[in-house]
């Protein structure tokens, strides 16, 4: 069964928030709980008790492991290995355990499969105050046909999504086929606009792994031919490492202008990438910002076709109140499962933000 840990803002209620004991006894939630309703872990099917495994501090948005928890906790010197350690297989070689390029020289811990799942617990609770962390959508009135497919009964939207790995669809459980079996953020969206709207939803899912926004210019293969009505185009993670944001723009443009020659009437969302470590090289701390302030001014420039979410500003909320081992999916540029449900649930309050609180 596909399930998603979603946040529901007018109930209050929180389900399957993660979080992950590393160097501390003590984790931060999204918001102060009234009443914490179950601690646990999907990937393991272990649930922990209260009193023995954690205590929770009434009223308070924090959650302490006891000193006999069976809740998994990673140390300093786990999180950043030494790449000298016989114990330390550098990616990607076999038996992976670590990744080259920590800003201190060394190297940090990295899975690219389901590590992080098995450590991280997910937490439902009742919130006692709750602040809406998803941005207000900068372009609210932008996407007309898509919104008015969306809107009528028995049609079908067409998206095509074009992104690198987080759009493909790593480290979502369901792409690897491991429980809970959570999809990407792409069949989220899908998913969330279907259930909140009259019409159908169609999704065509072109993210590929380690690529750039050059790749749909160099591989127009991956589109042409096709005319969703709506494309979500979600590059920045890898372009962070391999340009500046200028190069980053030429490249949308181009992608912009190629796909309208081929699919005059198709729309797009332009999506500002949620930040990675900040202790990793390739992913450096202002990045992500650059590349969303830039992003947003070339998108206000162009006609309601064109809108743009920022997943960036959304990341720099839930880090100033949760760390990021929180919501990592693989240790430096991937989201956990439930990372990609509130990447999906930003994209979807940027396509039709009359909906919000509805996911």
């Amino acid at each position: 069964m596909n399930t998603c840990s979603r946040i529901n803002i007018p109930l209050r209620t929180i389900n399957g928030e993660t979080a992950l004991f590393v160097e501390t006894a003590e984790i931060r939630l999204l918001f102060p709980a009234e009443r914490i309703e179950k601690v646990y872990c999907s990937r393991t099917d272990v649930v922990y008790e209260a009193g023995i495994d954690y205590r929770h501090p009434a009223g308070t948005d924090v959650l302490v492991r006891l000193p006999e928890s069976r809740i998994p906790f990673l140390t300093e010197s786990q999180i950043h290995p030494r790449k000298s350690s016989p114990e330390t297989h550098l990616f990607p070689g076999p038996n992976t355990n670590a990744i080259a390029g920590g800003v201190d020289g060394e190297a940090l811990i990295f899975d690219n499969l389901d590590y992080f799942s098995k450590l991280q617990i997910e937490v439902d609770y009742t919130a006692s105050t709750v602040n809406d962390i998803f941005p207000v959508p900068v372009f609210p009135a932008r996407l007309p046909r898509t919104k008015k497919i969306l809107a009528q009964a028995g049609t079908t939207l067409q998206i095509m999504t074009l992104g690198d790995s987080i759009t493909e669809g790593l480290n979502a459980s369901a792409y690897f086929g491991v429980p809970p079996f959570r999809k990407p953020y792409p069949g989220l969206v899908a998913d969330m606009l279907e259930n909140a709207c009259p019409a159908k939803v169609n999704l065509c899912n072109q993210g590929v792994d380690g690529t750039t926004s050059r790749y749909p210019i160099e591989h127009p293969e991956i589109w042409h031919g096709k005319q969703p009505h709506l494309m979500i185009i979600a590059y920045g993670m890898n372009d962070f490492s391999h340009g500046d944001a200028t190069d980053f723009l030429n490249n949308l443009q181009q992608i912009l202008t190629l796909v309208h020659q081929n699919s005059p009437d198709t729309e797009f969302l332009l999506v500002a990438s949620m930040s990675g470590n900040p202790l990793w090289k390739y992913t450096p701390p202002g990045s992500a910002r650059k590349f969303a302030t830039a992003l947003q001014e070339f998108v206000s420039g162009l006609d309601s076709s064109v809108s743009f979410v920022d997943q960036c500003a959304l990341w720099e909320t839930i880090l100033s109140r949760k760390g990021y081992y929180d919501l990592t999916g693989n240790g430096v540029n991937h989201p956990n499962d439930f990372g990609h449900n509130l990447l999906a649930e930003n994209i979807c309050r940027c396509i039709i933000p009359e909906k919000s609180g509805l996911f």
